[in-house]
């Protein structure tokens, strides 16, 4: 018997419908901070890291997998912003479900809810980086976690996304509003929970970005 796909699975939606609005600070950069960027082209799979200063959001001191990029624009999600809420809590009527932390993945379509995870078996997953994919079929993974609850360590769960217009980021990417960087793994983009993650990413990044390290949250306070 065929199986009904589920009414539950989850897409990503029509790409630029609405678009990441980020004031970049200018005059808050700090000159010392104003350092030689690596050069590396952004590229689907790959991770934007927040300069110190951001302060948007979400996009405070985060980091950003990107699962588009194009002449089209950018999509991409934030993996280490968590929200107070839990995935038992947002879905009801499904049964039995952990209670695991649900992070927030950008500013755009905060009505929908995202997964990125590491099962290249769950159907109509898409891959966004080398072992990282994006959504699938939701009832499935669902059955996967109620079997077993170590699949959980597989998954994140995002509120929203983030995304950018034509031509967008690479302004503020000219602007110095984010460092572009190499994934490390899936692994560890699944395990990110808070700017701990954006501590390691940018201590990866070699030592000219060693002083992002020791900047104030708040510039005011240099």
């Amino acid at each position: 018997m065929r199986r009904r796909k589920s009414s539950r699975v989850f897409q990503i939606p029509p790409l630029f419908c609405k678009f990441v609005e980020i004031q970049t600070g200018g005059d808050m950069h700090i000159e010392s901070l104003h350092i030689r960027r690596q050069l590396i082209e952004p590229h689907r799979g790959a991770l934007l890291v927040a300069e110190p200063f951001l302060d948007e959001g979400c996009f405070r001191r985060a980091v950003i997998c990107l699962a588009e990029y194009s002449e089209k624009g950018a999509v991409g999600f934030v993996l280490n912003s968590p929200t107070q809420y839990h995935l038992d809590e947002l879905l009801e009527g499904v049964g039995h479900i952990p209670s695991i932390p649900v992070y927030c993945g950008g500013p755009v379509g905060t009505d929908h809810l995202f997964f990125l995870h590491d099962i290249a078996s769950l159907p109509g997953a898409v891959e966004v980086a080398p072992g990282l994919f994006a959504n699938g079929d939701f009832d499935m993974l669902l059955d996967f976690m109620r079997s077993d609850e170590s699949v959980c360590r597989h998954v994140k769960f995002l509120i929203g996304y983030s995304g950018w217009s034509p031509g967008q980021l690479d302004g503020e990417l000219r602007q110095e509003s984010w460092a572009v960087t190499t994934m490390q793994s899936a692994a560890s983009c699944l395990a990110a929970t808070d700017d701990t993650f954006w501590r390691e990413t940018v201590r990866s990044m070699g030592e000219g970005y060693l002083l992002w390290l020791n900047s104030p949250q708040e510039p005011s306070l240099n």
